[in-house]
């Protein structure tokens, strides 16, 4: 997660609230099948203030980010607002095989 500099000015907060989170996804040798990244779920815990918001971040609604072995290095940014430093980030990455005998049963 990097501090951002670069923020919307009609939000009327400081630039120290605003991070960019940012996701490299490497494709390695052994991936057998292309497929798509199709949704970012994040969860910020606010410590503090003792809740939680859940981020949904849906790649390219058509075609998603496609990897597969002999992918280049993509990247996806989301720029984040957090009134805490002390929040913690967690959550997962939503993919599917473009191979539809993968996908049955799933």
């Amino acid at each position: 997660m990097l501090q951002s500099s670069i923020y919307p000015k009609a939000y009327g907060v400081p630039s120290e609230y605003f991070f960019v989170i940012k996701f490299m996804f490497e494709p390695t040798p052994d991936l057998e099948e292309t497929i798509k990244l199709t949704n970012i779920h994040l969860d910020i815990n606010d410590r503090v203030k003792d809740n939680v918001k859940p981020v949904d971040r849906k790649l390219n609604k058509n075609e998603g980010i496609l990897l597969n072995r002999s992918s280049e290095i993509k990247q996806h940014n989301i720029l984040i607002y957090l009134e805490n430093l002390k929040a913690s980030v967690t959550g997962y990455i939503e993919y599917e095989f473009l191979d539809s005998s993968k996908n049955e049963g799933v």
